[in-house]
């Protein structure tokens, strides 16, 4: 049997089952969180007559989300079809550090990403630049984000936010393309939630993304971008 067949028919399992646990443990969850940052990267566009278009599948399900999020533009994409400044409540751009070397963009979200969560000093001296002054860390312990030493990595994980330089660095506290009941259980006691996605993974994370949104809205969590 193929070996991806096989992968694949795994991770529907699994994430079937994340599926059905984080609908039985909803009740137990989010007690205090009161705001939650949603963003996706690595989006595919087409810009058409000064349009922009992105995949018709991602526009239906953030559409269908319904609440503020910044989106960051990857690359052209011909097989766009949906306008997205027809979709209410986003605020896009390019993903980081694109957005300074296009003269097309200009920035217009508080929240910011660098690919991959790498920058030098001074790129992020040109976001500061700019206007910018948050960004957000990776999900996990392992890596390093932007210009920070492992020891400033760590007080961010701890204390889920640190700040130099004047930058506000927040953490990443639930990666969508993972399971997701795992990374909830570990934020009942936040106020504040960073939920970030690709794109690419929005086929594995949509289900449960909508549960847990529509959730989150029926407590009257507040959406920040």
């Amino acid at each position: 049997m193929d070996m991806r067949l096989v992968k694949n028919i795994i991770k529907r399992f699994i994430f079937t089952f994340d599926f059905l646990m984080i609908r039985f443990f909803l009740p137990r969850l989010f007690d205090k969180v009161k705001q939650v940052h949603l963003s996706f990267d690595d989006v595919n566009f087409l810009c058409n007559g000064g349009s922009l278009l992105i995949n018709r599948d991602f526009a239906s399900l953030i559409g269908s989300l319904n609440v503020p999020m910044d989106i960051f533009l990857m690359q052209e994409n011909s097989n766009c079809t949906v306008h997205l400044d027809s979709i209410d409540n986003v605020k896009w751009n390019y993903h980081l550090p694109n957005l300074y070397d296009d003269y097309r963009i200009h920035p217009t979200t508080v929240y910011a990403r660098f690919h991959y969560f790498r920058a030098s000093s001074n790129e992020v001296r040109t976001f500061y630049h700019y206007g910018g002054r948050v960004l957000l860390t990776c999900n996990d312990n392992m890596r390093l984000s932007y210009d920070l030493t492992r020891d400033e990595c760590n007080l961010v994980n701890k204390a889920h936010s640190f700040k130099k330089n004047g930058i506000t660095y927040l953490k990443t506290d639930v990666r969508l393309e993972k399971m997701l009941l795992p990374q909830l259980l570990k934020l009942r006691d936040n106020p504040f939630m960073v939920i970030f996605g690709h794109e690419w993974g929005g086929h594995m994370y949509n289900k449960r993304l909508k549960l847990i949104i529509q959730f989150l809205k029926s407590k009257n969590v507040h959406f920040i971008n």
